[in-house]
């Protein structure tokens, strides 16, 4: 069972090139897309699914808007991040980080479309709080490398104006925890005892447009779906302090 406990059920991202976006997420998810209507569906572990939402005409957001800082997918293994290194060198894509978060190994991409995108294995130890250091490259060298893996949708990091405003979201409206304040420019939620499921930060919106929210038909995430597991927030529909739409089940 993974730690993350499925609560990121659906994220749906608005791409401009559907052929080139399949390509990178069926390698690092190691799975196939299904059609669906206006796009492609993946379904992962559990029953979560990503959906690529094919809108041709769709801009990319300004510089400091609001929006998603990065998608991040959780695999079964720490081996599975090796396999997703290599498939990342294959493809040609820049690697923008390799971290130890204490709680997590991860790495750290883009998308075809400059979605930020993260893959992680959650540690079997405790730790106290959220760090950063670089990550070993022993760690990978030693995890061997699976045919095959298994990801879900772990977490999702969010760009946003006001972290005042998120907390008062995310804590006050549909009951989250606030897991971690102490980092510079970034708040960390979560629903149980999980790290984060949820997190927003203000480290590029203080320039450019300064948080503005996207329109509509922009790149990027549009909506994202969870499920609380213990029924902390009402079910419907809502606007998160990023302007992306939060349905809650």
């Amino acid at each position: 069972m993974m730690r993350h406990g499925f609560v990121i059920r659906k994220a749906i991202l608005t791409v401009r090139r559907l052929e080139a976006a399949a390509r990178f997420y069926s390698s690092i998810l190691d799975s196939k897309p299904e059609p669906v209507p206006g796009g492609l569906v993946y379904r992962l572990e559990a029953g979560s699914e990503l959906v690529l939402q094919h809108n041709p005409q769709a801009e990319k957001p300004p510089p400091g808007a609001s929006g998603l800082y990065h998608i991040a997918f959780t695999v079964d293994s720490p081996g599975a991040l090796r396999a997703v290194l290599g498939k990342l060198r294959e493809m040609g894509s820049l690697l923008l980080g390799a971290s130890d978060h204490c709680f997590t190994i991860a790495l750290y991409t883009l998308d075809p479309e400059g979605n930020g995108v993260e893959v992680y294995w959650d540690k079997d130890e405790p730790c106290r709080r959220l760090v950063t250091k670089p990550l070993e490259p022993r760690v990978l060298a030693e995890a061997g490398s699976p045919m095959e893996y298994r990801a879900s949708i772990g977490h999702i990091h969010l760009k946003v104006a006001d972290l005042g405003e998120a907390e008062r979201f995310y804590a006050g409206v549909l009951g989250m925890v606030v897991t971690e304040r102490g980092y510079p420019g970034a708040l960390f939620f979560a629903y149980g005892d999980y790290h984060h499921h949820v997190a927003a930060n203000i480290w590029e919106t203080a320039w450019g447009v300064r948080g503005a929210r996207p329109e509509r038909y922009a790149v990027g995430l549009r909506s994202y779906t969870m499920k609380p597991p213990g029924g902390e927030a009402e079910p419907g529909v809502y606007r998160d302090p990023a302007g992306v739409e939060v349905v809650i089940l």
